[in-house]
C-alpha cells in the first residue's frame, strides 16, 4: 500500500505526515472523499466525534494503527471487517516513547533546577516512571519512587530508589522533596485518594507539551515543585 492516510487534529500528526511523505508515500491528512487500499493512522487519543467519523470512513480495505478507542468504536469496526493494529501494544513503541518522555520533561525541570543532588520523588513506576527516575538518578539526583503495587517495591529498590506506598501518601514528610515527576493518569489518580496530594504541591510545569515529548501517552505528566 502506498497510500497513507493520518487521521486526528493531535498537533504530533504533522510530523507523522511529513514522515511519510519524505518516504515517497502519498500521504492524505483526515480526508473526506474515499481513499482505496490505504493504510490509516489515528492520533494517541480522538474525540468521540472523531472517533464516529472514524468508524463511518473506514472500509475493509482499510488498514488501521490505531491509539486509544472505545469499545464501541472497536466493535463497530470489527463489524465492518476493518483489520486493526492498536500501536501503543507495542513494547518497542511504548519503550521509546518513555526515554523520549523523560528526556523532554527533565530538559523542562532542567530550566529551573538544578537537579545534581536533588531529592526527587517520581509518582508511578511503569514504563515513563522507571524511564524518568532512571534519567534522574543519571544526572545524579537522589530518587524516591511512589508507587500503589506494593509488589513494585523490590524492584524499586533493587535499583537503589527510595520506596513509598502512594496509597499511604499522607503518612509521609514531603519537605526534602524538590520536585515532584507525576506519571499517573488523572482517573486513576482520583481512584486511589491522592487529590489532597495534588492540592499540597504547586505545578511550575502543568503540560509538557506533545511537541517536545514526541508521542506521549499518558494524560498528565507534570513536573511539580513542593509548596514552601
Amino acid at each position: 500500500m502506498r497510500n497513507i492516510i493520518v487521521f486526528g487534529h493531535d498537533p504530533r500528526m504533522e510530523s507523522v505526515a511529513g514522515y511519510f511523505y519524505h518516504l515517497g508515500y502519498d500521504v492524505y491528512e483526515n480526508p473526506e472523499e474515499p481513499v482505496a487500499d490505504a493504510c490509516v493512522i489515528t492520533a494517541p487519543k480522538l474525540s468521540e466525534a472523531e472517533e464516529e467519523i472514524l468508524c463511518a470512513y473506514m472500509t475493509d480495505d482499510q488498514i488501521l494503527y490505531h491509539g486509544l478507542l472505545s469499545a464501541a468504536s472497536r466493535q463497530k469496526l470489527q463489524e465492518k471487517g476493518v483489520t486493526c493494529h492498536p500501536y501503543l501494544q507495542l513494547e518497542t513503541l511504548v519503550t521509546e516513547n518513555a526515554q523520549l518522555t523523560a528526556q523532554g520533561i527533565l530538559s523542562i525541570a532542567g530550566r529551573d533546577a538544578v537537579l545534581l543532588e536533588s531529592h526527587c520523588l517520581v509518582l508511578g513506576y511503569g514504563h515513563c516512571g522507571k524511564a524518568i527516575a532512571d534519567a534522574l538518578a543519571k544526572v545524579g539526583a537522589h530518587v524516591d519512587v511512589a508507587v500503589r503495587r506494593k509488589e513494585l517495591k523490590a524492584e524499586i529498590e533493587q535499583h537503589a530508589y527510595g520506596y513509598r506506598n502512594l496509597a499511604q501518601w499522607d503518612h509521609y514528610a514531603y519537605d526534602k522533596y524538590s520536585y515532584v515527576f507525576n506519571t499517573i493518569p488523572a482517573i486513576p489518580a482520583t481512584k486511589v485518594g491522592i487529590v489532597g496530594f495534588f492540592q499540597a504541591i504547586r505545578p511550575i510545569t502543568t503540560n509538557t507539551g506533545s511537541r517536545v515529548i514526541g508521542l506521549r501517552l499518558k494524560l498528565f505528566s507534570i513536573v511539580l515543585k513542593i509548596s514552601t
